[in-house]
């Protein structure tokens, strides 16, 4: 879930530092892109989507990795805690 909303976030960041020029941009190490085109003159077209799958699975693996380290960090703390509020009941 917090892999889609990286990826969403960042359209809507591609899509809103998209000038007037004709341009593509790509986020997420190139796992999703925003592209503008003139259709015709005076007319310009907008697409969006995934570009490659391995840029977002690679976000994906940072949040997985990030996530595992947060919650080994809490478990950590809570142990040293009880350790402490054993030391202070004996001492």
């Amino acid at each position: 879930m917090l892999t889609v909303v990286t990826a969403a976030a960042t359209l809507l960041f591609l899509m809103l530092s998209t000038g007037e020029e004709t341009i593509r941009r790509e986020g997420l190490f190139g796992g999703v892109f925003f592209q503008t085109r003139e259709v015709r003159p005076g007319v310009t077209g907008a697409e969006m989507g995934v570009d490659s799958i391995a840029g977002i699975v690679g976000v994906f693996a940072i949040f997985v990795v990030l996530m595992l380290l947060v919650q080994l960090t809490f478990l950590v703390l809570k142990q040293y805690r009880a350790g402490l509020i054993a030391e202070r009941a004996h001492g």
